[in-house]
């Protein structure tokens, strides 16, 4: 091998390595750098609202998830103003970063794998990405004080998402 070629292939393998931390980067992905405010377990992760965003207008679908550790409970909720679906289901941890989701509707159970940082995305002070799940969206927001508790039944849980939601969510053009 020539002296040009191990040139060569050395800054092909540096521009690799580059354009994959960059892309990395780009797509929010946490990192190495990242590890010293990760926690994908419970200290993040469990009895705090997260939502996808805030709506802009009371049209906007809203997506909201929560899980409960005390009674291991927790809800999908996609609703705007004016019309909304929801799902609960139970869970149970499968080690850290991972959750175990059953549907009691219809049976279905799901694994998924969860990672929760503090992040800056758009305002909020914690990101989640959840994938695995058939409901719900992948990447989450939480604000500080967004805490739920220990909440035991949907309706309550989605009463108090209302009451943290409140001052972010659009007024209603109520006729």
């Amino acid at each position: 091998m020539t002296k040009k070629t191990m040139v060569l292939g050395g800054l092909l393998a540096a521009g690799l390595v580059w354009g994959l931390l960059r892309w990395t980067a780009e797509r929010g992905m946490p990192d190495a750098r990242d590890d010293a405010t990760a926690d994908p377990g419970a200290a993040i992760f469990y009895d705090r609202l997260w939502v996808d965003s805030f709506p802009e207008n009371p049209r906007d679908d809203l997506e909201l998830f929560v899980a409960i550790t005390e009674n291991p409970i927790g809800i999908f909720d996609k609703s705007s103003t004016w019309r909304g679906t929801w799902e609960l289901f139970r869970h149970g941890a499968q080690g850290d970063g991972v959750i175990e989701l059953l549907y009691p509707q219809t049976g279905k159970k799901e694994r998924a794998k969860y990672h929760a940082w503090r992040c800056t995305e758009g305002g909020f002070d914690f990101c989640l990405d959840l994938k695995g799940s058939s409901h719900g969206v992948t990447h989450y927001h939480s604000l500080e004080g967004w805490e739920i508790g220990a909440l035991a039944t949907a309706d309550a849980i989605r009463a108090r998402a209302a009451e943290l939601l409140a001052t972010h969510l659009p007024a209603a053009d109520v006729p």
